[in-house]
């Protein structure tokens, strides 16, 4: 089954056990929603196919590996300064890995849905 026929259908209350024709469309405006439904359907297949539309699955995969790299290369900051600057002593490279730290915890925390 196509996982977006879930979004694409619509059940109303619960007319699916009821016996009452006056609650059942006909037969003409059952397949027209029918049609329209399997037309959004190809055009969602087609934009899959084109890499037009991705899975959110696939977004959220590829987000995750994003932001651990970024995460790993900030927290390299303080030993790539002190790489470059040999003049920094222990107390300077602490501050710079707390700025990092906390940098990194701000953003974690920060409320992104807001933003």
């Amino acid at each position: 089954m196509v996982p977006h026929l879930s979004q694409l259908t619509k059940v109303e209350g619960n007319n699916r056990n009821t016996t009452n024709t006056d609650e059942i469309p006909d037969f003409n405006t059952s397949r027209s929603k029918r049609e329209a439904m399997m037309a959004r359907l190809a055009e969602i297949d087609v934009e899959e196919r084109e890499k037009v539309l991705v899975s959110a699955a696939a977004v959220k995969t590829s987000w995750a590996q994003i932001i651990s790299l970024a995460r790993t290369k900030v927290l390299g900051i303080p030993s790539k300064a002190k790489q470059r600057i040999p003049d920094l002593d222990t107390s300077a490279m602490t501050c710079l890995e707390d700025i990092v730290r906390e940098s990194l915890e701000d953003l974690a925390s920060s409320d992104l849905e807001a933003a």
